[in-house]
């Protein structure tokens, strides 16, 4: 569903796919300041995968403000960084991605409160990948 998004004109409106792989994706973003959202399902059942969001701007990387969160699956994950992203630029979320999970969206405001965020942070989503097999890639 995430890369069916991505190739869609919303999703292009806002990402570019920089890398690709069966455990690794890497989204630029096209809004300035710019940024990444990175995917990582490292091997092994029992580690936690997690999607990065990171803004660029002037900061060095060891001064960036970084904020953890756990979520229950891959696409609660993603919809996360969406909402951040497009927050932090004063649009609306893409009506596609709150349908991947409405009542997790409506979870989002409350659990980020502080979601105007500046430049220069990192929020990473965590996840169990305990039942994640290839073929759940995004």
């Amino acid at each position: 569903r995430i890369l069916e998004y991505l190739s869609q004109p919303s999703g292009r409106h806002l990402f570019q796919i920089r890398s690709s792989f069966e455990r690794y994706l890497l989204l630029g973003i096209l809004l300035n300041p710019g940024g990444h959202i990175e995917l990582f399902l490292p091997p092994g059942p029992q580690r936690q995968a997690r999607w990065d969001l990171v803004l660029c701007g002037d900061q060095p990387h060891s001064r960036r403000l970084a904020f953890h969160y756990n979520v229950a699956n891959m696409t609660q994950g993603f919809m996360a960084c969406v909402f951040l992203l497009t927050k932090r630029h004063g649009m609306e979320m893409p009506p596609d991605v709150i349908q991947f999970d409405p009542e997790f969206y409506h979870l989002l405001y409350p659990m980020m409160p502080s979601a105007q965020c500046t430049d220069n942070f990192l929020f990473s989503f965590l996840f169990n990948i305990s039942n994640f097999t290839t073929s759940s890639t995004p």
